[in-house]
């Protein structure tokens, strides 16, 4: 898909959501999709650069598993 048709997809989706929302609930929703953008943005951006460091023998691959994380939190993994 070129830039212009992601573009096109993107608008027409907007319209169809928002269409169905409230103020409110626009709003929500725009916030929590622009966290979730900005969240996988930096884990893109850490991944690759923790990548190139283990590629330099400067650090080890990051790898995330279930036994580092929190009891409730194991299941964001899955």
């Amino acid at each position: 898909m070129d830039p212009c048709q992601q573009n096109t997809l993107i608008t027409l989706l907007s319209n169809a959501i928002s269409a169905r929302l409230t103020t409110d609930q626009l709003a929500q929703a725009a916030s929590l999709l622009t966290q979730l953008g900005t969240t996988l943005g930096f884990l893109a951006t850490q991944r690759a650069f923790c990548e190139e460091e283990a590629k330099k023998g400067q650090a080890p691959p990051l790898e995330l598993t279930d036994q580092e994380l929190p009891e409730g939190d194991a299941q964001i993994l899955y």
